[in-house]
């Protein structure tokens, strides 16, 4: 199953339900993978916005639990940087 772009995310409360409904079907390493992907998609999109992106960033949360999120932000997995590195380099 392909994950979710950011591009494919933004049409709000229809797109969310959909993100949740793929999210719900994967197992736990798949969802960190797609999850991972959705952010990396996030980091490196050249147009996004921020109201494009909560829905995603909340779908992705809404996926694993705490823990797992919280892990998979502070992890570098983006070109060896954490997601944080990131989020202040591209702002």
């Amino acid at each position: 199953m392909k994950p979710l772009s950011r591009s494919s995310a933004k049409g709000g409360s229809e797109a969310d339900s959909i993100q949740c409904r793929i999210f719900s079907s994967l197992r736990s390493k798949q969802k960190r993978n797609t999850v991972l992907t959705c952010i990396h998609d996030i980091v490196f999109a050249p147009d996004f916005t921020p109201s494009s992106v909560a829905p995603i960033v909340n779908a992705c949360a809404a996926a694993l639990t705490a823990a797992e999120f919280s892990d998979l932000l502070q992890t570098p997995n983006i070109e060896g940087h954490m997601t944080l590195y990131w989020a202040i380099v591209i702002l």
